[in-house]
């Protein structure tokens, strides 16, 4: 089972910043941003971005899926291979994080955790921090179930949205790194 959302979107107060649609097919989600016509209010963008929300506790929705940073075992870049003539070209198109197993954690509820925070940012609700790659305007996060946890692939649409999930992926995992050997230092000092 596969699960995708999307951050196709713009900031605050632009024309893009339009409604958002959760699509269930064939075991897969879809989070999309952008209506119809590309004009959706503030206020029907914050009711929807509740309704992607109920049941999520309230820091959950803030933090989104690095909520479960701790769990995050390792980055790498998304690559896309492409054939020109006879070369095969490889290029990066995002970042992908493995995520390690945890209890009551499952797939549907990561995609529920992402689609409610992408909500909430689009909505104006909650402002992500500079290091957030899920909530890049131009992304899609795939996320996929394996033997040992998950894989959190995402995607930039363009150049700009990829660097800038490279970079803030990058931000987050060398936090991440700082933290956890300050953590291990401490258990082995003698008191």
């Amino acid at each position: 089972m596969k699960v995708t959302t999307s951050s196709r979107w713009a900031p605050k107060g632009s024309s893009l910043a339009a409604g958002l649609g959760l699509v269930l097919a064939g075991g897969c989600a879809t989070f999309t941003a952008g209506g119809n016509d590309g004009t959706v209010s503030q206020a029907e963008l914050a009711r929807r971005a509740e309704d992607y929300c109920a049941g999520i506790p309230a820091q959950t929705r803030e933090q989104g899926l690095l909520a479960y940073r701790d769990s995050f075992a390792s980055a790498a870049p998304l690559s896309e291979d492409t054939q020109v003539g006879k070369t095969k070209v490889s290029h990066t198109r995002g970042e992908t994080i493995a995520l390690r197993a945890s209890p009551n954690v499952t797939l549907p509820w990561l995609g529920r955790v992402n689609s409610c925070h992408v909500a909430l940012v689009q909505a104006g609700r909650v402002t992500p921090t500079g290091s957030d790659p899920f909530a890049v305007p131009g992304t899609t996060t795939a996320i996929e179930e394996t033997y040992a946890g998950y894989v959190l692939s995402i995607k930039g649409t363009g150049d700009q949205s990829v660097k800038e999930v490279v970079d803030r992926t990058s931000t987050l995992m060398a936090a991440g790194r700082s933290t956890r050997e300050g953590a291990l230092t401490a258990e082995a000092s003698p008191e």
